[in-house]
């Protein structure tokens, strides 16, 4: 993503990475959290003179949902989905549907923008 973002061909598939890596830098704790990739990712491209977009207060987080401990380790691997599935405890809100839709629709926007034969990336 960090080289797609460093392009000038799209503004608009640029613009939404560094919104997604924005997001999830902040989602995820930022240098110290969980997932201190995002905020590597996010940092070399501040550091190379690139501008984020300023997100507006209406706009919808990112959903990042927190990590169970064990679940995805290979020594829960044999255990069937819909167990781990019924057994996470609390159903997700209509918000969290929402946010979850609107990732996924902007991933999948992104996704269709990308042109496979572009061997520069």
């Amino acid at each position: 993503m960090v080289k797609l973002a460093k392009k000038k061909a799209n503004v608009q598939v640029r613009d939404k990475i560094l919104t997604l890596l924005d997001s999830w830098q902040e989602a995820f704790g930022g240098p110290g959290g969980k997932h201190p990739q995002f905020y590597w990712a996010y940092s070399e491209l501040k550091q190379s003179g690139l501008e984020f977009p300023r997100r507006s207060p209406e706009a919808a987080t990112i959903f990042a949902p927190h990590l169970q401990p064990g679940i995805g380790s290979p020594a829960n691997s044999s255990l069937r989905a819909d167990g781990m599935i019924s057994s996470s405890g609390s159903p997700l809100s209509l918000s969290d549907l929402q946010r979850i839709l609107s990732a996924a629709e902007l991933l999948s926007e992104m996704l269709r923008e990308v042109d496979p034969n572009d061997h520069e990336v």
